[in-house]
């Protein structure tokens, strides 16, 4: 399953409230608010710029929480069309 849309770049997610841009290859992350300001910028697995506050770690968990309760669900769908 893919969400967002995938480019030479990397994926790019664009959120209600953040917009994430990712590259699995290099170890890439941004994570930016709908005005432009990153968040949190990861390079090569190393920050370089956080301004991760406890509000936005507490919307990353709970859309965590969300795919993980989403995921589990298809899960048991999929084990039952098996059946």
């Amino acid at each position: 399953m893919i969400w967002g849309k995938s480019n030479e770049n990397g994926t790019q997610v664009q959120g209600k409230i953040y917009d994430l841009a990712f590259n699995t290859q290099q170890r890439d992350l941004i994570i930016s608010q709908k005005n432009g300001e990153v968040v949190l910028n990861l390079q090569s697995g190393k920050v370089q710029t956080n301004k991760v506050t406890p509000q936005i770690l507490q919307t990353f968990e709970d859309a965590n929480t969300q795919i993980d309760q989403i995921l589990a669900k298809s899960q048991t769908q999929k084990t039952d069309l098996q059946r």
